[in-house]
């Protein structure tokens, strides 16, 4: 029976900044041939994923972390969060001094001290996850300053911070209807974190959801694979979620089982142990 197949892409199918392996181009056409669908699962809006990871030739993808639903070049979904929750998000951000990035369907926006907080950071020896926002903060092309804020839609809010216990205020000072994940161990012997502030509502489980119901699958025709706390909802909804080597250890605990990392072709060597593609 045919699977639906979901990637996210930092850290899962790549790390920042680098292409996918060869091999794990090929596993994921060969299991794209033997009939199943492959499908991104990603945090990125949809116009911020490398073109060199589009050019796999994907089925469709899951967006803004559930946001934004494209199959086919169809659009399933298109959900932003309240224009009021946004609003009291970026207010509860500013005062605690955190950096934030609003993610809007035309580009990104961002605070306006990001290199006071990053100064001296040293980014060898920082995660995937770190290095990919902060790749991002500094060389990315869509990515503007507040001043150019429009009043935009926005899908969800990344942040930073260097103080755990603010972090964890943050949770309790916004709305019910909003969640907070953050991510560990961006860089060794660093005081810094790394989060997402979005609507629980709209998350990669529900968006693996739609795409159950637009290919009248179950969940338990999906596998998925991820590596950081922002695809716990996909990895639990998903029939099989499968955490990454280089996953952080939440992510590992709450996965149906573990593959080898990005530099281990863990995807691809997933693949064909499941006899999803040959091995």
């Amino acid at each position: 029976m045919s699977k639906l197949l979901f990637f996210d892409i930092d850290g899962t199918l790549a790390y920042p900044g680098q292409q996918p392996s060869d091999a794990t181009i090929r596993a994921l056409r060969a299991a794209q041939r033997n009939g199943h669908k492959i499908l991104i699962s990603t945090g990125r809006t949809a116009n911020a994923v490398p073109k060199h990871i589009a050019a796999i030739g994907f089925d469709g993808g899951v967006y803004s972390a559930g946001g934004y639903i494209v199959i086919d070049g169809k659009v399933l979904a298109n959900r932003t969060m309240p224009d009021n929750m946004a609003r009291n998000i970026v207010r509860e951000l500013e005062r605690d001094g955190f950096f934030y990035i609003l993610e809007c369907a035309e580009g990104r926006f961002k605070s306006e001290n990001a290199e006071q907080l990053l100064h001296g950071l040293d980014l060898s020896r920082a995660s995937s996850e770190m290095q990919r926002l902060a790749h991002e903060i500094f060389f990315s092309s869509d990515l503007y300053t507040m001043r150019d804020y429009n009043g935009e839609p926005v899908y969800k809010i990344g942040f930073f911070g260097t103080d755990t216990s603010k972090i964890h205020a943050l949770s309790q000072n916004l709305d019910p209807d909003t969640k907070v994940v953050y991510f560990e161990n961006l860089v060794p012997d660093f005081p810094i974190l790394s989060g997402e502030v979005s609507d629980f509502r709209i998350n990669k489980g529900t968006g693996l959801q739609t795409v159950c119901a637009h290919y009248r699958k179950t969940p338990d025709d999906c596998i998925a694979f991820g590596d950081s706390m922002n695809d716990a909802e996909i990895l639990q909804a998903a029939g099989l979620g499968i955490a990454m080597g280089n996953a952080e250890p939440r992510v590992k605990e709450l996965a149906d089982d573990i593959c080898g990392s990005c530099k281990e072709d863990g995807v691809a060597k997933a693949l064909a142990s499941m006899h999803l593609i040959a091995g």
